[in-house]
């Protein structure tokens, strides 16, 4: 359904042309939201952009630089930021005794320092123009998740920071909170599916039967249940809601333990 309660907002989004990140886009904009597209791939960046009547820039979540003049072309363009989505990250399915110090290091310099760049710059703003503000990160379902160490990693290390960004926030009426996705179809995830079930030592077909079996709701998530959770944060309806971790699983609380 169409709303407005976004209307005029500005909203950047990193990661904002990937699976999730395009949902999101998509769910804001039809909220009202001015959607600024920040991605790695600029040219996807673009194409969502123009899909979504927003701005697609180059934000390369490895590099400080590149993540400020995303931010600094955004308010060239509109003069305000009222809302940050970090959706930008990458994964790897690798058992831990394979994973390279070079695998480690990348994951965490996108997942969690590139959002500590992305959060930094925007705050900077938010806190000059004191009209509060709402900053959004995306983790993932805490719960144990073998052949993901480095990721893991980065998301629980993106909560805890989520939590103090907060605490520390707060006094100039910004919220931040964290969205934790379970197991998303049409996210990219699907990669990591393939290489979890190979490990695991089972068919596709019985790794994506197990996994559905155990979500109590009985089915993955898509991109936009997630996307439709950032929506209500972003409202007036959440405006008291910060330092809190939202679960977007299904009920699901992990996989099983032969999976991996």
């Amino acid at each position: 359904m169409k709303t407005s309660h976004m209307l005029d907002k500005v909203v950047l989004i990193t990661g904002g042309a990937g699976g999730l990140g395009r949902a999101v886009c998509h769910r804001l904009a039809s909220s009202g939201a001015h959607v600024v597209v920040g991605d790695v791939n600029q040219a996807a960046a673009e194409e969502t952009a123009k899909a979504v009547n927003g701005m697609g820039l180059l934000c390369d979540l490895q590099s400080s630089v590149s993540v400020d003049q995303c931010v600094d072309r955004t308010m060239e363009r509109y003069s305000q930021i009222d809302a940050l989505i970090n959706c930008g990250a990458i994964h790897l399915q690798k058992r831990i005794v394979d994973i390279t110090d070079e695998e480690f290091e990348s994951i965490i310099k996108v997942n969690l320092t590139g959002s500590f760049f992305a959060c930094r710059a925007v705050a900077r703003v938010m806190c000059q123009l004191n009209r509060g503000g709402r900053i959004i990160n995306i983790v993932t379902a805490l719960f144990p998740n073998a052949l993901s160490a480095p990721y893991m990693a980065s998301k629980y290390g993106l909560w805890g920071f989520t939590g103090s960004l907060a605490m520390e926030l707060a006094k100039y009426q910004i919220t931040v909170n964290a969205v934790a996705p379970g197991v998303v179809r049409g996210t990219g995830m699907e990669k990591w599916f393939i290489e979890k079930a190979r490990l695991s030592g089972l068919s596709q077909e019985e790794f994506d039967k197990a996994v559905e079996q155990s979500i109590p709701l009985g089915r993955t998530s898509t991109p936009d249940d997630v996307a439709d959770v950032i929506d209500f944060l972003l409202s007036d309806a959440a405006r008291y809601i910060t330092c809190e971790l939202i679960h977007v699983t299904g009920g699901w609380k992990g996989y099983p333990q032969r999976l991996g």
